[in-house]
């Protein structure tokens, strides 16, 4: 599993570069909470999933997953939307340089 340069350098997995380059990578797609955790769970095994988030304090239950999310998107890497009841997730483009 190839990781970040940032994840690289600082020698661990990090939830939020998970969760934003995965978007990224996805970029013309929008997730819910639970396609993400899917899609997380599909692409890094527990072990991985579990140390880097337990290093960052969190939990990769719906409720640890939800508090990154909101966390990028505070941060303005990530944009969100509700459409009926589902709130869906997306990489924010930025323009500049």
């Amino acid at each position: 599993m190839p990781i970040s340069r940032r994840e690289f350098e600082k020698a661990e997995l990090d939830p939020s570069l998970l969760i934003e380059e995965f978007l990224r990578s996805k970029a013309d797609y929008a997730f819910t909470l639970r396609e993400l955790m899917d899609e997380l769970a599909s692409r890094y095994t527990l072990k991985e999933l579990m140390s880097g988030l337990i290093s960052k304090g969190a939990e990769f239950t719906e409720e640890g997953l939800q508090k990154t999310l909101n966390s990028l998107e505070e941060r303005g890497r990530i944009e969100s939307t509700t459409i009926g009841h589902m709130v869906y997730y997306t990489y924010r483009e930025t323009i500049g340089f």
